[in-house]
């Protein structure tokens, strides 16, 4: 965990949602390599994986031919895609006790996802973790998330100090420090530990315990 631990209680909390709750990377292979083949990018073989986990979202834009003004129409098919395998797709392991133990902690969770607001809500649901949620955001462009944060921070009068962005992604990271809020970032998801250290996140999480800890026992 970083030597960079915040020293205020996170009553707050903001999770990512694909590769923070849901283990969906698979299911994200497959549903980028049909849309590939819709708007004639390069697809992902499974030999390019380990690369592709090392590579900032926009590295692997280039590496893969993505055109960024076709993202917002992309980003729309792959969340209608998904529905197909949503309710098959689990929570890491560890992440529905974590959660449980932060609510009942007194912490108010949200999500700030650029997935459907739907699909989450609808997951969520399905397992059972809905009722642990105060709020679910969708951020509408995929580089939109610090956008989507400022605005939930100050629709729910949060206290910058006391609220933390959880997340899988550098742009995660990225979002929660343009917010003016600390980065929680975790291994178990799409990008890379060595990729997540260099952008600078006030915690790596290593567990979904570790998460509960840096939270409640900062």
């Amino acid at each position: 965990m970083s030597a960079n631990v915040p020293r205020h209680h996170k009553y707050h909390v903001i999770f990512d949602f694909d590769g923070t709750l849901i283990d969906s990377f698979a299911c994200a292979v497959r549903v980028f390599n049909a849309l590939a083949e819709t708007h004639h990018f390069r697809q992902i073989l499974p030999e390019e994986i380990t690369t592709l986990k090392q590579m900032d979202s926009k590295a692997w834009m280039r590496y893969f031919q993505v055109p960024l003004y076709k993202l917002p129409v992309i980003m729309y098919q792959a969340a209608q895609y998904i529905q197909h395998d949503l309710l098959s797709l689990q929570p890491f392991p560890g992440i529905a006790e974590m959660l449980q133990h932060l609510h009942a902690a007194g912490c108010q969770l949200n999500v700030v996802s650029s997935n459907s607001k739907k699909n989450v809500k609808t997951w969520l649901a399905h397992h059972d973790l809905a009722p642990l949620f105060h709020r679910v955001a969708h951020a509408p462009h995929f580089y939109g998330k610090a956008k989507t944060l400022k605005q939930l921070i100050k629709q729910e009068h949060y206290t910058p100090i006391n609220t933390c962005y959880i997340g899988d992604e550098t742009r995660d990271i990225e979002a929660a420090q343009k917010s003016g809020i600390d980065s929680i970032a975790v291994t178990w998801g799409f990008h890379a530990e060595t990729l997540l250290i260099q952008h600078r996140p006030n915690i790596l999480a290593r567990s979904p315990q570790d998460i509960v800890a840096a939270i409640l026992n900062p």
